[in-house]
């Protein structure tokens, strides 16, 4: 098993008979996992760009009444938006992580 390009030994394959993991599964895991980051990761952007596009001026929000709160909102969604990679790494890393650790249970018996 290939992740992040360091080689894992096999331990999926060893370890699908015991939690019944084959390798079309874990890839199909983590693509679907990233499928659902970049989804999010696009909706955030389009709210973010939604709503710096009505505070602009004629946009339809009073702007000088909501602009610091309006610049909270934003900056917290842009963190949530940037925080995505990072969270899909960790996931990624702790599917990765307990596949060798049943690996490694299955050679210790």
């Amino acid at each position: 098993m290939q992740v992040k390009g360091t080689d894992v030994g096999g331990g999926l394959k060893t370890a699908s008979k015991k939690i019944c993991v084959n390798d079309e599964e874990y890839t199909d895991l983590k693509a679907k996992l990233n499928a659902e980051h970049t989804t999010i990761k696009s909706e955030i952007d389009s709210i973010v760009n939604t709503v710096n596009h009505m505070v602009e001026k004629n946009g339809g929000l009073y702007a000088d009444n909501v602009s610091a709160n309006i610049k909270k909102f934003i900056t917290q969604f842009k963190t949530v938006g940037d925080n995505l990679p990072k969270l899909y790494s960790n996931e990624v890393e702790l599917i990765t992580k307990y596949v060798a650790d049943i690996d490694k249970l299955d050679v210790m018996k």
